[in-house]
């Protein structure tokens, strides 16, 4: 995905993080720690040069809860994916300010995606007030997008 774009799935390849083709998730909300807990690697969603290089220098500061490249500078305007090496994976954004969106809609790359309150992107049914919400759970591009209102 260039420009951190569309949505989570198939992102972008990962040297600290290696994915196998076929990647998994489930609509189980982890903190962050409690993924990183689990021996999950941090990789950066970027396609460009510097994106790519950022790969291995990706990394969490709970002080700050945000994620960070080099000397603690914040990841901006940028897709996180956390994962392991058998493909399981949950997608973060880090928005224009390196705040992980959290309990919010993000409007992105022609998508609309929600954000839990632990920042892990949604996908399948949810449900808000009496109002349910499915998103994309098929891995891949569109993995997270916004579909439709069900009632």
């Amino acid at each position: 995905m260039s420009d951190g774009g569309g949505g989570g799935g198939g992102g972008g390849s990962s040297s600290s993080m290696p994915m196998q083709n076929v990647m998994k998730t489930d609509n189980k909300s982890y903190s962050i720690a409690e993924l990183l807990a689990m021996g999950m690697k941090i990789g950066i969603s970027d396609n460009s040069a510097a994106g790519i290089a950022y790969n291995n220098m990706v990394s969490y500061n709970p002080l700050t809860d945000k994620f960070t490249v080099l000397d603690n500078v914040p990841v901006k305007n940028g897709w996180i994916s956390v994962g392991d090496e058998t493909g399981f994976h949950k997608w973060f954004y880090c928005d224009e300010n390196g705040d992980i969106a959290k309990f919010r809609f993000v409007n992105k790359n022609g998508g609309i995606y929600f954000f839990d309150e632990n920042g892990d992107m949604a996908t399948g049914e949810k449900v808000f007030g009496n109002v349910s919400y499915y998103f994309n759970d098929i891995v891949g591009a569109d993995e997270g997008k916004f579909v439709e209102i069900r009632k």
